[in-house]
């Protein structure tokens, strides 16, 4: 893997080699999480990182970046109101930039939206609106998970910020991850149409999680590899294999990634 310059700069061409080297190839259908400050100087920033993904696994791959829009207000007292081209993503920086790009498409939800770039974006995307769940198997990561070339990429951020092992809690049916009743939401898509659905919401309280555990585990059996760019932690996850181990161990023991009550 290259080292940064002299100065502590990376570089798209730096970045491309790490993620080449942890696995990341022409034609994967990748979901991305990242933070910037984790690299310390990022030259050009988000879009140094997008573009580096996205020349990563080529013209023939697909990139996803989550665009969410939570708020622990929200429920069937307090529903969320959504527009896909105007409401703003709450994960950052690198997201954000990513779904303003003009070929961008994004997902209608009213939390977790993800935009997608890339010739499956709108397969991926389309009927979000009609997942009951978030996360479920139409959701745009339920369909990552089935897919041979879909992996998770994590740069600069750890397994805390897996937002796709939301998608296995809703797959086991673990009894903490959702509201208990369904929120009526209000969306604007992009033609400005507006759509109703009534949608099962996260549910924002109850257990502290450690989304870190199964780390070791996904290391050892090779469905997840691990590398540091500077102090900066990358990682990338094989779909698939991480949907299959992690809901069998929810299916197993539901409280797998429990730590604690809440207050």
């Amino acid at each position: 893997m290259n080292a940064p310059d002299a100065v502590g700069v990376v570089t798209k061409s730096i970045l491309k080699t790490a993620l080449a080297s942890l696995g990341l190839a022409p034609g994967d259908v990748v979901a991305f999480h990242t933070s910037l400050s984790a690299f310390g100087h990022i030259e050009n920033g988000a879009d140094t990182v997008i573009d580096a993904i996205l020349e990563t696994i080529g013209p023939s791959g697909t990139t996803l970046a989550p665009t969410l829009t939570f708020d622990e207000r929200w429920g069937p007292e307090c529903p969320p109101v959504f527009d896909v081209r105007r409401t703003p993503s709450v994960t950052g920086r690198t997201p954000e930039v990513f779904r303003l790009r003009p070929d961008a498409v994004r997902s209608l939800h009213p939390t977790h939206s993800w935009a997608a770039i890339g010739p499956r974006a709108r397969e991926l995307t389309t009927g979000h609106e009609d997942s009951a769940t978030p996360c479920g198997p139409e959701s745009p990561l339920g369909r990552l998970a089935r897919d041979p070339r879909g992996k998770i990429l994590l740069a600069g951020v750890t397994l805390k910020s897996c937002t796709f092992f939301h998608h296995c809690e809703e797959v086991a049916g673990v009894p903490y991850h959702l509201q208990k009743r369904p929120t009526h939401v209000v969306m604007t898509d992009t033609t400005g149409a507006v759509i109703e659905r009534d949608l099962y919401l996260h549910c924002w309280h109850g257990l502290a999680l450690d989304f870190t555990k199964p780390e070791a585990d996904l290391l050892r059996l090779g469905v997840m590899k691990k590398a540091f760019l500077i102090h900066a932690p990358l990682s990338l996850l094989n779909a698939s294999r991480t949907a299959e181990f992690i809901i069998d161990k929810l299916r197993r023991n539901e409280e797998y990634f429990k730590t604690q009550e809440l207050c």
